[in-house]
């Protein structure tokens, strides 16, 4: 089997700093998938910390911020990947998913959904938490007031983009990201910096990457089945 390998520099590397990015086609001519592994390259920074304050029975006297995950070999967790220029079709799939307050720390940190799709909100804590997510900058997705543990709320994720969540309970170090999309064709690298695309026809398209620290990258693949696809950003 061949290798087709496409590379991505100067200014468009993220942040400036360097990002290897793996993947395979699938099957000629039918659905076929696109997947790998991203690794970060660059040098990285101890996990910033910050002083708590208040409420330091259930969130303790300092938080770990999530911004930047990185495990063994460069392993990024938490990047965002999906495929652009897929002829129309294939409508986003509607799910639920589910965000926890734990420890005072939203968890799970990022998360992808199709347009459509139920956020389950869920404290776990025995102290008040706001949930306040905006819809790429500029509007509110949903805001809601969480007193007391155990308290469940659904919100429908109405329009694709990016809601960037935050707690208005004094509890700024708290953060968490959902991606939409108006289509399937996306996914989220695991800890060990793993994604997978699966039911892509063949074709030309758009490979994105997004991450909250990293910033975007794209570059255009040719998905035909009969060869691998090797993607580098450096």
């Amino acid at each position: 089997m061949f290798s087709k390998k496409y590379t991505l520099g100067g200014a468009a590397a993220l942040a400036g700093l360097g990002l290897v990015l793996a993947s395979h086609a699938g099957v000629a001519g039918g659905p076929g998938s696109v997947g790998g592994k991203i690794v970060y390259t660059g040098k990285v920074p101890a996990p910033k910390t910050v002083s708590v304050t208040n409420d330091t029975e259930a969130c303790g006297s300092s938080q770990k911020l999530e911004e930047l995950i990185v495990g063994p070999g460069g392993s990024l967790a938490n990047a965002v990947v999906w495929v652009e220029g897929v002829p129309k079709g294939e409508k986003a799939k509607k799910t639920t998913v589910t965000l926890d307050q734990v420890g005072c720390r939203y968890t799970p940190h990022v998360q992808v959904a199709g347009k459509g799709s139920k956020a389950q909100l869920l404290n776990s804590d025995a102290v008040l938490h706001n949930v306040h997510g905006v819809l790429n900058g500029k509007r509110d997705a949903f805001n809601v007031a969480m007193p007391t543990k155990g308290m469940k709320v659904k919100k429908k994720l109405r329009k694709p983009g990016l809601v960037k969540i935050g707690c208005d309970a004094g509890h700024t170090w708290m953060s968490a990201y959902i991606y939409v999309f108006d289509h399937p064709y996306y996914a989220v690298t695991d800890k060990t910096g793993k994604y997978n695309i699966p039911e892509l026809p063949a074709g030309t398209y758009t490979l994105k990457t997004w991450h909250e620290k990293l910033g975007e990258q794209s570059q255009s693949i040719t998905v035909d089945g009969k060869e691998d696809v090797s993607v580098t950003y450096k």
